[in-house]
């Protein structure tokens, strides 16, 4: 999931109203899972990207801002220079079909 979005139930209206859109930045995975939604706003988030390693993190409803990561997986090679961008390709048939694109550093568009 690239985006996540935070809903709050009004028990006065019986309604869900939209808090918050998070979009993950650099075309990254973003998962969220609550830590106790009996007792607390936490949440374990997760997050992983073509040139970032997967890790680990907490965050608070509705803000998602993410703190300190807890754990991270090891990076197997310097991404520093490179770049991924979200693209899309026409097909014959008109179709949309999106494509990553990731480019190591000086390599012109």
């Amino acid at each position: 999931v690239t985006r996540v979005y935070v809903w709050r139930f009004d028990e006065s209206t019986r309604s869900f109203s939209l808090v918050k859109e998070h979009a993950a930045e650099n075309c990254q995975s973003f998962g969220a899972a609550g830590v106790d939604s009996e007792r607390s706003n936490e949440l374990f988030v997760t997050t992983e990207g073509f040139l970032d390693p997967t890790t680990l993190s907490t965050a608070t409803a509705p803000d998602l801002d993410i703190s300190t990561p807890l754990k991270t997986n090891t990076a197997w090679f310097d991404a520093s220079g490179m770049s991924v961008e979200l693209r899309e390709a026409t097909s014959d048939d008109g179709t949309k079909v999106p494509y990553f694109l990731v480019r190591g550093g000086g390599i012109p568009e």
